[in-house]
């Protein structure tokens, strides 16, 4: 997401970002990062840590709504004029079934297939997993970035990346451990690569 879509992003639309904007964001991230890679450090995400991996969560929604009223009392939001007609109601719950749907049959597809290519090319399923599988899940922030570039707004893509990435990492890891029921175990033969590569270059 930073790597390469962000870069693309500010490599076609340079401009010049307002820190304040989005200082509070980036030391989330970074803080998240470095949280959850200090207590993946044993080989596991246990339901205790994950709880508190989420707590960051709630702290980033407190920000925003905080940032949102400021704005709102600022008169820096732009007023929307929104169709409240029950047709467009309709319309609108039925595009969001339809792309929750898309979504879950797609995300099941790029699983099952990104294991089937790990077999085939005998690679680990990590491999794939930071590659293929990554890329994949990143086609969102792509598009919005794209979106960004050609509506020339820059703020838009960094922000989006900065909170995909924040969601990512402090509510569907914890997620995921909290379901799972007994936390989540990175496997032993990946401990050594996903602790001491993947995270410290996330961190980076």
């Amino acid at each position: 997401n930073i790597g390469l879509i962000m870069a693309v992003s500010l490599l076609f639309l340079p401009a010049v970002i307002q820190r304040k904007q989005f200082a509070f964001k980036g030391a989330l991230m970074v803080g998240s990062v470095v949280l959850l890679w200090a207590l993946c450090l044993d080989g596991q995400l246990t339901v205790a840590e994950a709880v508190i991996v989420l707590l960051l969560f709630v702290a980033y929604i407190i920000e925003n709504v905080h940032t949102a009223k400021a704005e709102s009392r600022n008169g820096a939001a732009e007023a929307v004029t929104v169709d409240k007609s029950k047709k467009t109601l309709w319309k609108n719950i039925g595009i969001f079934v339809l792309g929750a749907a898309c979504l879950v049959v797609g995300s099941r597809l790029l699983v099952d297939n990104g294991t089937e290519l790990a077999k085939i090319l005998g690679v680990s399923e990590r491999v794939i997993a930071v590659t293929m599988v990554a890329i994949g899940t990143s086609l969102p922030e792509l598009v919005t970035a794209i979106t960004a570039i050609v509506k020339k707004q820059t703020s838009m893509s960094v922000g989006n990346i900065l909170g995909a990435n924040i969601i990512d990492i402090t509510i569907i890891l914890p997620l995921c451990a909290l379901i799972s029921g007994d936390g989540l175990h990175i496997a032993e033969q990946s401990v050594r690569q996903t602790v001491y590569l993947d995270m410290p270059m996330c961190t980076l």
